[in-house]
This record gives structure tokens, sequence and C-alpha cells, in this order.
């Protein structure tokens, strides 16, 4: 099987879609994105595990944060609850998902802080909702990753462009911004895929890319026209992986008032007579 090929199809086809729908759609740029979305989305769901489902929505924690709106959300199909769905936008705990997307027309310079926000609106949740049963089984599910120790597996950050400016002038810019914020590795933006162009990636000392970046890796770009087969590789390579403990939803709600008087004590029955 050619598998090179058939990403080339699969990207020809993606292309095609934005064309088609960048000039069928020209005033409403809220449905221009639905459908460049829609593309991508239709892309992760015929190639990654079926475990893994994908949606348009927001993610939140056990404090009540929650993150801005969110363009793509991959997150545990089997593990999830649904507690709010319209469409295809849903809200899911934080503790159930494994990586965003963001999906952009262009990409250029001036988005990149824009990005880096909606980034840290994902990245401030915290994941703590989960079922420990003993610290061997911690041991067995710690996972490593932005060259640390993971006991619940964080959420990744992607960026995916059918178009964009020069690379060398985006890499700058997402290098500047996040040196000026000082962000470690597992805070930075991890990949960024441009169409038929290139893939930002995060290159190790021996010049092996990775999807994630680490202390010892450095920010670089591969321009090739198989950008979508080598960006779904690195990222393949830790959601095909990707694992969370059992949610524990009780966390959501300890802060629910149950009732307009504290609970009572209940009465002992009397005897009769």
């Amino acid at each position: 099987m050619d598998i090179s090929g058939v990403f080339d199809d699969i990207s020809a086809q993606m292309r095609r879609d934005f064309e088609k729908a960048r000039k069928a759609i020209v005033a409403h740029s809220g449905m221009k994105g639905a459908a460049f979305e829609d593309a991508v989305r239709g892309f992760l769901e015929n190639y990654l595990p079926p475990s893994l489902a994908v949606c348009t929505g927001q993610l939140f924690d056990s404090t009540g944060a929650q993150s801005s709106q969110l363009d793509l959300i991959i997150y545990d199909r089997h593990a999830t609850p649904v507690l709010y769905r319209t469409g295809e936008i849903q809200v899911i705990p934080i503790e159930c998902a494994y990586a965003v997307i963001e999906v952009k027309a262009q990409l250029s310079p001036s988005t990149i802080p824009w990005i880096i926000d909606n980034m840290l609106s994902v990245r401030k949740l915290v994941k703590s909702a989960c079922y420990w049963f003993s610290d061997s089984e911690i041991l067995l599910t710690r996972h490593n990753l932005y060259g640390e120790q993971w006991d619940i597996w964080p959420v990744h950050y992607f960026v995916f462009a059918f178009e964009s400016s020069e690379l060398d002038a985006i890499g700058r810019r997402i290098t500047e911004e996040e040196q000026k914020l000082q962000l470690p590795p597992q805070q930075r933006i991890d990949c960024v895929c441009i169409l038929d162009r290139g893939v930002f990636l995060n290159r190790h000392p021996d010049g092996s890319p990775d999807a994630l970046p680490a202390p010892d890796t450095t920010f670089a770009y591969y321009e090739t026209p198989k950008a979508l087969l080598l960006f779904y590789t690195l990222i393949a390579h830790y959601l095909n992986q990707a694992t969370l403990p059992k949610f524990r939803f009780s966390d959501y709600i300890k802060n629910v008032n149950w009732a307009e008087r504290p609970a009572q004590p209940a009465e002992p029955a009397k005897e009769a007579g």
C-alpha cells in the first residue's frame, strides 16, 4: 500500500474542500470557519483510533474554570460524559481530553498572540477528577512527556492551517512570544501543520523530529509538500497511546447546593401505644 500516495490524495481533497468553501461562502466568516474545521475533523475521524472522538466546544475543570471556544477537541469516546451538546458543539471535562487543534485558514505572525492566548486558556485547566487506587497503579500509568513524568495525560495543543505567510516569520513570532511569556515546554504550542507546505515541530539534538517540545528540543520547521503525512505521523505517535484513569464526576458537583435548608437528621419512628 502506498501510504504516501494516500495522504497526497487526502491533502489534495482537503485543498479542494478549502477552496470550494472559500469561494462559496463569501460573507459569513463563521460559516466559512466551520467548513474549514469540518474538513480537518473529517480527516481526523477517519484516521485516528475509533476510541477517540472529535468535536467543537469548550473544556472545563472541576474548579469551574473553562477554556475559550475551541475549534477541535480530541477526547476519549468511551470515558467522556455528555454534559452539554448541541450539534457538533460539546462541553468536555478536561480530564477526558487529549488534544486541541486550532484550525486557521491563513496563518501569519499577527495571529500568533491570539493563538497563544487561546492555548493558555486550555493549559490553565487542572486535571484532578480521577480515581487513583494505589501507588502501583499510578506508577503503571505514568507517562514521559515534555521531558517529565505525568500521572495523567496532559492536553496537547496543535495548530492546522491551510495557508500561511513566510515560515521563517511565523517561527520567529512563535519563539518570541513564548520566550516573552517564559513558557516551559508543556505550555508551548506543540506542533503546527500548514497543508501542502510544511510542519513546525520540535527537533531533538540527534535531529529526530517530535510533536512535543522538551527541554532539549529546538523549534524548527520542515518545508515539505507532504506536510499532512508528517503532521499525522507526529501526532499519532502520542494519540495512539493516550490513556486516562477513570473519571470521577462527583468532583464536578461538590459545590452544588442540594436544598434550600441544611440536611435535617431523621427523627426515629415512634412506637404505637
